[in-house]
This record gives structure tokens, C-alpha cells and sequence, in this order.
């Protein structure tokens, strides 16, 4: 198993490998889901920092998102694993936890085999909207947009989605746009960006 620490040690080295990443956080209807591609994040987590409990559920109260969050890794080729359940939302668990200083990342389904899937409606968010995470101790975190991007899946910068940072942010990424039969996936990415609202 990969751990967080293993994966910022290897960061400086996987970032000259970042422009061949390719998100792809949706399902491939030939096959199994596909995964999204993160570079390994490096964050600043310095000692006084307190790092929330981890993520368990996700809410959107604008597009009525109330989902499981799974924790997933990378597969075998350095890819951030996209949920098991098309109603769920997958944690970057190799990264920030949200909450924690740093590029926290989820991902979710756009659509399944029989119709919408839980990011479905992830293109009707504005900036200024409000995200939740419940965690494993019950606290409520809220982050508020402030920025949505559609991106061809070749323009997809990785740097920006899970590269280090100092702020405290939340980014989602699903699919968009059109269905490619040659490479079997949605052409476009939609990723929200999300900060922390601290009290």
C-alpha cells in the first residue's frame, strides 16, 4: 500500500511526469469505471495544523448531492481510483484529507449504465455555492466555490487539481462533454473549486 508520506516523497519526481496525466473520473461503457490521474500531492502540514477526522459523507444541497464518500488510492498505472457505486463519491485518501492544508480531491460519476449518476448535475454549480463534508467525527466542513472550469481531457492541468498549495481546498472533478467512441470516454472534464470556510 501506498502511503500519504510515500507519495509526497515521490512528488517532486512524478511532477516532471505531469503533462502526460490524463483525468478521466468517469465510466467507460465497454468496461470496468475508469479512474481519474492525480500526481501524488504535496502539501505544507505544518505541526499546529489540526487535521480533520476523514471525509464519510458529501453533501450539495444545490443539486441535492447527499453521497457516501469511498476512500481510494491509485491503481496500477497512477491513476485515482473513481468510486464502486455510481451514487458514491471517492476521497483522494493519498492526499489532503478536506479540511487539511492543501489540494483535498473528489471525484464522482457523471452518468451510469441506466441513466444520471451522483456529479450528474455538477454543471448547474456557481460560483459562491456552498459544499459539505461530514467526517468520521461528525464535524461539518463547508467550502464555498470559487471557481468551475470545463477543460478538454488533453488540457487538464493535474498541477492545479492535486498539486501543493496553502490554502485549504476541495476540488471535484467528473466527465463532460461529448462521448469519444475511439477512446471510449467523455472528452471533457468539469472540476470545481472549492476553499475552506473557516469560522
Amino acid at each position: 500500500m501506498i502511503t500519504r508520506t510515500a507519495a509526497r516523497f515521490t512528488f517532486s519526481l512524478l511532477l516532471v511526469f505531469a503533462a502526460m496525466l490524463v483525468l478521466s473520473a468517469c465510466f467507460s461503457r465497454a468496461t470496468a469505471p475508469s479512474e481519474a490521474e492525480p500526481e501524488p500531492t504535496a502539501t505544507a502540514e505544518p505541526e499546529e495544523d489540526r487535521i480533520p477526522g476523514k471525509p464519510v459523507r458529501f453533501q450539495i444541497d444545490r443539486i441535492e448531492v447527499d453521497a457516501e464518500v469511498e476512500h481510494v488510492e491509485q491503481d496500477e498505472e497512477g491513476r485515482m481510483a473513481v468510486p464502486s457505486e455510481w451514487e458514491d463519491v471517492s476521497w483522494y485518501e493519498l492526499g489532503p484529507v478536506p479540511g487539511e492544508r492543501g489540494n483535498a480531491v473528489i471525484a464522482g460519476h457523471y452518468d451510469s449504465y441506466s441513466g444520471p449518476a451522483v456529479f450528474f448535475e455538477l454543471n448547474q454549480l456557481e460560483e459562491g455555492d456552498i459544499l459539505r463534508v461530514i467526517t468520521e467525527d461528525d464535524e461539518e466542513l463547508e467550502f464555498e466555490v470559487y471557481e468551475i472550469e470545463l477543460v478538454h481531457i488533453d488540457d487538464a492541468d493535474s498541477r492545479k487539481i492535486f498539486g501543493e498549495t496553502d490554502e485549504y481546498n476541495l476540488n471535484l472533478v467528473t466527465c463532460e462533454g461529448a462521448w469519444d467512441i475511439t477512446t471510449d470516454m467523455y472528452d471533457h472534464r468539469l472540476i470545481v473549486y472549492s476553499r475552506l470556510i473557516e469560522d
